[in-house]
């Protein structure tokens, strides 16, 4: 079995993001919980170890500064609970339907022998490990103008979205919504937040 090898690059994140006009009052709370909640899934998602953060408020906007951010956590292994062994094996060990289609959804390249049978709580579950690809963190080019730096930088992650065959694609901002016809062409399901 290779191990991949990463190159750790760390690196400052800074997220910002526009609102309508927000109470002076609560600048501050809201702010320290966005940061919060935007370190604390880095965290879990393995792309910075400790949570360490700056927040900036306006009526207008929040913003978190992420320090120490990797560009690509590193592939791991879950143990996935599937269902108990009475339902996905039949009187006579062979897999029922449900296991099957079960098995299928999670993915297709996982075979019966993968499964792993363990006993919890006196009741005999199945399980099976899969291999999570770490995530990568993608910094596109734009054109730094106050007109074409947004729609040029949408265009190239629309393409590099599609070009990453992913299962589904999320576009903020309504001003994004033609791109959608680029994702119509590769036939990949998106949605647009018009909020």
């Amino acid at each position: 079995m290779t191990k991949k090898v990463i190159q750790v690059i760390k690196d400052n994140l800074l997220i910002e993001l526009f609102t309508e006009e927000l109470p002076p009052d609560s600048l501050e709370t809201l702010s320290h919980q966005f940061g919060e909640a935007i370190a604390s899934e880095l965290i879990s998602r393995n792309l910075v170890t400790k949570s360490d953060f700056q927040t900036y408020a306006t009526p207008r906007r929040i913003a978190v500064n992420i320090k120490s951010v990797i560009d690509e956590a590193e592939d791991e292994e879950k143990l996935i609970k599937l269902m108990p062994y009475s339902v996905g094996f039949d009187e006579n060990n062979k897999p029922t339907q449900p296991l099957l289609k079960k098995i299928s959804s999670i993915d297709e390249a996982i075979k019966t022998e993968d499964l792993e049978i363990k006993e919890d709580k006196g009741q005999k579950f199945i399980y099976v490990t899969k291999k999570i690809k770490g995530i990568k963190l993608v910094y596109l080019p734009t054109i730094e103008t106050k007109i074409l730096s947004q729609p040029i930088h949408s265009f190239l992650s629309i393409i590099h979205a599609c070009c990453s065959r992913p299962n589904v694609i999320l576009v903020v901002n309504s001003a994004n919504g033609p791109f959608g016809l680029i994702t119509k062409l590769f036939r990949i399901p998106t949605a647009i937040n018009v909020d």
